[in-house]
């Protein structure tokens, strides 16, 4: 049995949400199906510990100090396994990507570990999307995980010409 992805997967996309809900589409693919390699199979089972109420936080207290905003190369939308970001940050101290690679990982890990979770697609400026957070689902509530914007845990954007959520 072949072991898991630990890729990087660069791809041009169509403008617009058309592209972005492909790229929606291969972040849900990764939360929900990715086989659990050793890295983030650890991360999960570690994490099942903590009650899944204060679960959200504590992820978001152990991998956000170490994540570091890398936006994608010019018209290339590049989408990182969670494996990937995990061993990148087994071997710097940091893991580097986008607000869609911050998603992917944060919600496989939630989401290997029980939890409920959604992508949330904003767009700020107009309706096309052009920012995702993580929502994860605890009872009848949710708490935002926008890991990539300099703001405290549980901080949501206030305001979104659109605002489409993606259920894993």
């Amino acid at each position: 049995m072949p072991g898991p992805r630990v890729t990087v997967d660069d791809r041009w996309i169509p403008e617009g949400n058309f592209g972005n809900s492909i790229t929606i589409a291969r972040m849900l693919e990764l939360i929900r199906g990715a086989r659990a390699g050793p890295r983030l199979g650890r991360l999960i089972e570690r994490t099942r510990r903590v009650s899944e109420v204060d679960r959200p936080l504590a992820v978001w207290s152990l991998l956000h100090p170490a994540w570091v905003r890398e936006p994608d190369p010019y018209r290339i939308e590049r989408v990182k396994t969670p494996e990937y970001l995990l061993m990148e940050w087994e071997g710097t101290g940091v893991m580097r990507g986008d607000c869609d690679d911050a998603v992917t990982l944060f919600g496989a890990i939630l989401y290997g570990s029980g939890m409920r979770v959604s992508v949330v697609a904003l767009g700020v400026e107009d309706e096309e999307w052009s920012h995702v957070y993580l929502r994860a689902h605890v009872g009848d509530g949710y708490y935002p995980l926008d890991v990539v914007e300099p703001h405290a845990f549980g901080w949501e954007a206030p305001e979104a010409v659109s605002r489409v959520e993606f259920f894993a």
